[in-house]
This record gives C-alpha cells, structure tokens and sequence, in this order.
C-alpha cells in the first residue's frame, strides 16, 4: 500500500512550537497516512500519539528524527496504514516543522 490509498484532500496538524521544549501538533482526528516534514534549520525528535497533554518527546526519547534543511528541501517521514492522533516535537526551531494527514 502506499499514500496512493489516500483519498481527499491532506488535513494539516496544528500547534505551536516552542524552542528546546516538548511541543505537539494534532490532528482534529486520528489519520490513516501522515507526512511529517523539518525544513527549518534545526535537528528535530519526534514522537508519535505522544501523551498531549505532557509529551515526553526529548533527543533522548524519540520515535524518529529528521535533520535540519542543508538546502531549501529539507527532510520528511511518511506513516503509511497508521493510526496518527498527533506527533511531539523537541527541537530549537519555531516554523519549518509540520504533518499533514489523509
């Protein structure tokens, strides 16, 4: 299977990022495929269907990670046949991060 499965259009995770701290972007509802990108300048840790309400995502405590843009590009993971209600995000970057489901 593949992201070809997905049908409609992407819903786009919400949240905000706070440097060096724990943060999390969520779905409204949990998806089945999720792309999750960092094209900021940062090394970023996440974690997902961390706990909302206290992540304990951390660069020691992580399900993936993805480096920073070394150019315009960036670097992005694909969930595929998941059940993704949000991802927790440590790293020092404020924008450049973000999940979009299907």
């Amino acid at each position: 299977m593949g992201l070809t499965q997905a049908r409609g259009p992407s819903t786009k995770a919400t949240g905000v990022l706070t440097a060096s701290t724990a943060s999390v972007l969520s779905f409204p509802v949990g998806q089945s495929y999720a792309i999750v990108s960092n094209a900021s300048a940062s090394v970023a840790y996440f974690k997902f269907n961390d706990n909302p309400a206290a992540p304990t995502v951390s660069p020691t405590n992580f399900d993936f990670v993805l480096f920073g843009a070394a150019n315009a590009v960036g670097s992005f993971v694909m969930a595929n046949e998941v059940y993704v209600t949000n991802v927790s995000v440590y790293s020092a970057a404020t924008s450049g991060i973000g999940m979009v489901g299907w």
